[in-house]
């Protein structure tokens, strides 16, 4: 068999030649040859495969196999907590989408005592003269709230009241008098019915501007409505 002279083959070309070498004479004559030549030491008695074996694994760079990249289990989400959420982030949430009771109870309170600007107008003749009036209501989740309301020209800028005595003024109602007019029934007895009309008329006002705010200060502080003695 031919002199096997490694530096006129290249790698690629040795290892090629012994996987194809055949399971014979020949082939393992020229498998032994090789180990020669790449100094390995083998057995007499070593079949050809196992002398392909082991010049593939000296001729061949075993694959690199990359580490499967550390796979960090993710951090799963803190749930959060009731009391750990902004009075901005309940007023955008609905009590019907949780079971969670504190919650549930923190977004119905927040609601309840939402500020609103309004201006407020008696409609109740009998209370033509009535400047304003202390209105409360009471509730599991609010407890007791209680504001004193000022009506008509008392409330020019607006007054800002809490939503839950907001409802409860608009639930008011008087009873009144109205005369039923008939065709031809000039003259007579005058006849009158009564219905329930609400009590209070509510204009809600956007809300002020910092300029308005300012004007608003400089006015109550002139009249003495704002006490700015220190505490």
């Amino acid at each position: 068999m031919a002199e096997i002279n490694l530096e006129e083959m290249s790698m690629e070309e040795i290892a090629d030649a012994v996987r194809n070498a055949e399971d014979n004479k020949l082939g393992k004559e020229f498998c032994r040859e090789v180990c020669k030549e790449l100094g390995l030491t083998y057995s007499n008695n070593a079949p050809v495969a196992n002398l392909k074996k082991k010049i593939l694994e000296e001729l061949v760079e075993p694959e690199v196999v990359a580490p499967a990249p550390k796979v960090t289990p993710a951090k799963t989400a803190k749930k959060k907590k009731a009391s750990d959420y902004t009075n901005a982030e309940l007023l955008n949430m609905k009590h019907e989408d949780t079971n969670d009771e504190l919650l549930k109870r923190r977004i119905i309170r927040a609601k309840a005592l939402r500020l609103h600007r309004v201006r407020i107008t008696n409609l109740d003749p009998n209370d033509v003269d009535v400047p304003g009036a202390i209105v409360t209501v009471y509730t599991k989740y609010t407890g007791k709230v209680a504001r004193f309301i000022p009506f008509g020209e008392e409330n020019e800028y607006g007054y800002h009241v809490e939503k839950i005595l907001l409802d409860e003024l608009r639930s008011r109602k008087f009873t009144l008098r109205k005369e039923i007019k008939r065709k031809g029934s000039s003259f007579g007895v005058k006849q009158y019915k009564t219905t329930l009309a609400n009590k209070f008329s509510i204009e809600v006002l956007s809300d002020l501007t910092k300029d308005q705010l300012q004007e608003l200060a400089k006015q109550q502080s002139a009249k003495g409505a704002i006490d700015s003695s220190s505490e």
